[in-house]
C-alpha cells in the first residue's frame, strides 16, 4: 500500500477521529487537516497515527503505518503542500454525516456554514384503508405545512426543490381525486396528469406511498 493511500485514509478518518485541537468550527474538517499537515511537516508519524479513527487503528498497526510513513515521506511532504494551498477554500469541502435508524433507515446530513442540514432519510408513510384515503392524507399533510420544522433543517437547494416539486404535485393531485385507481393485488396506481403518477403499496393492511412520480 502506498503512503498516499494511508494519507487518504487519515484525512477521511479525521472526521471521526480523536485528538484534534479545537478549531473555530469544531464540526468542520479544516482544523483536522491543518493539524495533519503540521504532523507531516514535523515528521511526527506517532501524532498523525493518533488522528486515525479507532476502527482504522485496529486494521492498521502503528509499526506498519510507521514503515509506510518512512518509505513515502517525500510524497507526504508534497501532499501537505497541496493541502495547505486549498485549506481555506470552502468550495472544496463536502462534509457529510449519517445516522442509522433501526435496521433499514439511514438519515444523511450535510454541513453548511456552521449548521447541519438533513439531506435525506427522514419522513414516513401514512396509514390508510384504501389508496384514495392514502392520497387524501398526503394532500392534507402538504396543505397543512406541518413539516415546517423539517423544512428548516433541509439544505437550501433541497428545500427549494422540494417545495417547488411538492406544490406542483399538490395542485395536480387535488384536481385528480375523482379519477379511478388501477389496483393490481397489493399495488395501486393513480395517473393524475399525463406526465405524473403515484404508486401505492399495501403493507400490513394499510396503503403507503411507494413512488411519487
Amino acid at each position: 500500500m502506498r503512503l498516499a493511500m494511508i494519507a487518504g485514509l487519515s484525512l477521511l478518518s479525521t472526521l471521526v477521529g480523536t485528538g484534534c485541537r479545537p478549531a473555530p468550527d469544531p464540526f468542520h474538517p479544516r482544523g483536522a487537516l491543518a493539524q495533519y499537515v503540521r504532523h507531516i511537516e514535523a515528521n511526527d508519524p506517532k501524532a498523525a497515527y493518533g488522528m486515525l479513527s479507532e476502527r482504522l487503528r485496529k486494521r492498521l498497526a502503528y509499526r506498519a503505518f510507521l514503515r509506510k510513513w518512512r518509505r513515502s515521506y517525500a510524497e507526504l511532504r508534497l501532499q501537505a503542500t497541496e493541502i495547505k494551498r486549498h485549506l481555506g477554500d470552502r468550495k472544496r469541502y463536502e462534509v457529510r454525516a449519517r445516522m442509522r435508524l433501526g435496521k433499514r433507515r439511514v438519515v444523511f446530513f450535510s454541513h453548511e456554514g456552521k449548521r447541519w442540514r438533513i439531506v435525506s432519510g427522514v419522513g414516513g408513510g401514512v396509514d390508510a384503508a384504501t389508496p384514495r384515503e392514502a392520497v387524501k392524507a398526503l394532500v392534507r399533510a402538504l396543505e397543512a405545512r406541518s413539516f415546517s420544522a423539517f423544512l428548516k433543517l433541509l439544505s437550501s437547494k433541497r428545500r427549494k426543490a422540494f417545495l417547488r416539486e411538492m406544490n406542483l404535485r399538490l395542485e395536480k393531485l387535488k384536481a385528480s381525486m375523482d379519477r379511478d385507481f388501477e389496483v393490481t393485488g397489493h399495488r395501486a396506481r393513480l395517473q393524475y396528469d399525463p406526465g405524473y403518477w403515484i404508486m401505492l403499496i399495501k403493507e400490513n393492511g394499510t396503503w403507503r406511498v411507494l413512488e411519487f412520480n
